[in-house]
């Protein structure tokens, strides 16, 4: 399940638009959509064909599966956090976790690019531990999100939050440019 949340639009966001749609933001080529590089490449699921689909990215915040600890990887990322922080601050009585007591643990701005072949990501989930996903989509662009067998449809600024499997198709034209932020809850665990 997947929850809709306001998005604020504040001078945070504005900014983390403007930063990722300049020129001169840096991406990275991942050839892998999913943590581990599995020998298979596809992988056939209930109703379709997904692939391990390459993309774009610029790492915020690196997930601690790497070194035990989440780091630091962009000089932008305060200034995301601060975004996200805003659109919590703004659904703080509708997200499924305590808006004062959480974590991030990895941050990413991602681009996927039309492609011929198979058109779905491989379902994955993004840790092994317990953990929310929070999406915003930074533009208008088609390539749905599935979440277990619900189907989000993207448009720009719309910000989601759930747990679980997802995977998403690539768009058919343009590009899909997503900020993807996991967080952990910590509420009574201190």
């Amino acid at each position: 399940m997947y929850r809709v949340l306001k998005n604020p639009i504040g001078q945070p966001y504005e900014m983390v638009k403007d930063i990722v749609f300049n020129q001169k933001f840096e991406w990275v080529w991942q050839r892998s959509s999913t943590q581990k590089e599995s020998a298979e490449s596809t992988y056939r699921g209930e109703h379709r064909l997904h692939t391990d689909a390459p993309f774009y990215s610029h790492i915020l915040l690196q997930r601690p599966e790497y070194q035990l600890y989440p780091e630091v990887q962009s000089k932008h990322c305060n200034l995301f956090v601060d975004c996200l922080e805003e659109i919590i601050d703004a659904n703080k009585n509708v997200i499924p976790f305590h808006h004062q007591d959480h974590m991030w643990t990895r941050l990413s701005v991602n681009a996927t690019h039309p492609n011929t072949g198979i058109q779905y990501s491989m379902p994955h989930i993004d840790h092994r531990f317990p953990h929310y996903n929070m999406l915003i989509y930074l533009n208008d662009c088609d390539g749905e999100t599935f979440i277990g067998d619900q189907c989000v449809e993207p448009e720009e600024d719309k910000v989601i939050v759930f747990e679980g499997n997802h995977h998403m198709r690539l768009p058919s034209s343009g590009r899909r440019v997503i900020l993807i932020a996991t967080l952990i809850n910590y509420a009574g665990n201190i």
